[in-house]
């Protein structure tokens, strides 16, 4: 068993705060794993270096995770703070220099583009697209001593429904996240055949939609409701509702276990894009 510390470093609020979904599928993998993790919210313990420091000093770790979401803000006007891998390459060089443990990058911003994001930190390891085997695989190698790739990709062999990880919540992050935001992220299915050429999802997850099993995303649900107190939703899907009908199967099926939980996501409205999908953000019920 190797302790694993995970750190998410996106720290924007625009347009509103965003739980770090990526992290927690990671974390969920590794505690299955056997593993013991740490995950730390830079965003949620108020950008502190000095928190960072002392959490990382107390809990000891074999290994680090850093999670990158975003390379920047996307607008080509912002003169301050637009670029994030200023900060990243900080915190990196912090935890350099307060452990010796190696350190691995992921997230989809790594993803976009692994080899030079992991030149400029100057971390040991990458992993490339879905992490949550790849990054089991790796850390058992790492403590067994043995000689692992500088990149691992996880796009070589998409995820299917069954091996797709679920989150491992933390208390302390769902409080803050649903203070600042009011709702916390969830995933149903992962891709998107769409070619719109502004966005990312296909090169991140894939240019098909890969349904999550039904049964296993509203058992997590449910747990969260019942672990974690949370009501409200965020599916974090590229399109929540598909052309091949599988989002009416999970809300029927949502619908059927009654959980009395209200829910948001990107659903498509047709002819307003060149590939003939808009996202759009939509409140649904299932309170009776």
């Amino acid at each position: 068993m190797s302790k694993v510390f995970l750190l998410s470093t996106n720290v924007t609020t625009e347009p509103y705060p965003v739980y770090p979904l990526g992290m927690a599928v990671i974390a969920g993998a590794l505690a299955c794993g056997g593993h013991e993790v740490l995950q730390f919210d830079f965003l949620a313990a108020g950008k502190s270096k000095e928190a960072l420091v002392a959490s990382l000093r107390n809990f000891a770790p074999d290994v680090i995770c850093l999670s990158l979401r975003n390379i920047d803000n996307v607008d080509s006007f912002s003169k301050e703070n637009g670029w994030y891998l200023a900060q990243a390459k900080e915190l990196t060089e912090i935890m350099r220099e307060n452990s010796d443990a190696p350190i691995i990058v992921g997230g989809p911003a790594f993803t976009v583009m692994p080899e030079a994001i992991l030149d400029y930190l100057g971390a040991e390891y990458g992993v490339v697209g879905e992490g949550e085997q790849l990054i089991c695989n790796l850390v058992e190698n790492l403590a067994a001593g043995r000689s692992v790739p500088r990149l691992s990709d996880g796009q070589l062999t998409p995820l299917t429904a069954g091996q797709m990880g679920s989150p491992l919540y933390e208390q302390n992050l769902v409080d803050f996240y649903q203070a600042e935001s009011g709702q916390i992220n969830l995933q149903t299915k992962r891709g998107c055949p769409y070619q719109c050429v502004y966005c990312t999802y296909p090169s991140l997850e894939g240019n098909r939609f890969r349904p999550q099993d039904v049964t296993t995303v509203i058992d997590d649900i449910a747990k969260a409701q019942r672990d974690y107190g949370i009501d409200n939703f965020f599916f974090t899907d590229s399109v929540f509702n598909d052309a091949q009908g599988h989002y009416l199967q999970f809300a029927e099926e949502l619908a059927r276990r009654d959980l009395g939980i209200t829910w948001t996501g990107f659903f498509s409205t047709p002819g307003d894009r060149p590939c003939g999908i808009t996202a759009v953000e939509t409140r649904r019920s299932l309170c009776r």
